[in-house]
């Protein structure tokens, strides 16, 4: 079991990545709620400007479940603002959560952060036998 004081330390960081990336989403909300700029700017936006600031340090991150739902929920709040609803049957209602992905057609933060960590991993086992980085991965524990 990991030590108290690291996973919270974790779950901190975690948070802190989320509420920076919903101040930049804030911040860009009016761009995001205008009927003037097409669906694929703003998903440009949101790929370029509020991803990058949520997903900051990913590579070193152990993802819990509970940490991805968070992600994930996090996601689909700026992907409905940016695809909006849906007529279905006369009627208007939320796109779900497969009809979002369907139409983003991208990677979703979970699988960007473990990709991110994948190519992290990559990185450090190029590196110089004598790096820092590449001896602390290749530590076995005891």
């Amino acid at each position: 079991m990991a030590h108290p004081v690291y996973t919270f330390t974790i779950l901190i960081v975690h948070f802190a990545r989320l509420i920076m990336a919903s101040r930049t989403y804030y911040g860009l909300q009016n761009h995001v709620k205008s009927r003037i700029i097409s669906r694929k700017t703003k998903t440009l936006l949101y790929k370029t400007l509020i991803r990058p600031v949520l997903t900051y340090g990913a590579e070193t991150w152990a993802l819990s479940k509970q940490d991805e739902y968070r992600l994930s929920i996090f996601e689909r709040k700026i992907l409905r603002r940016i695809y909006g609803p849906v007529i279905d049957k006369g009627e208007w209602r939320i796109r779900t959560n497969r009809e979002l992905y369907q139409v983003y057609d991208e990677k979703d933060n979970v699988k960007f952060c473990k990709l991110s960590r994948l190519r992290w991993v990559g990185h450090v086992m190029r590196q110089d036998d004598h790096d820092l980085a590449r001896r602390v991965l290749l530590t076995e524990p005891g």
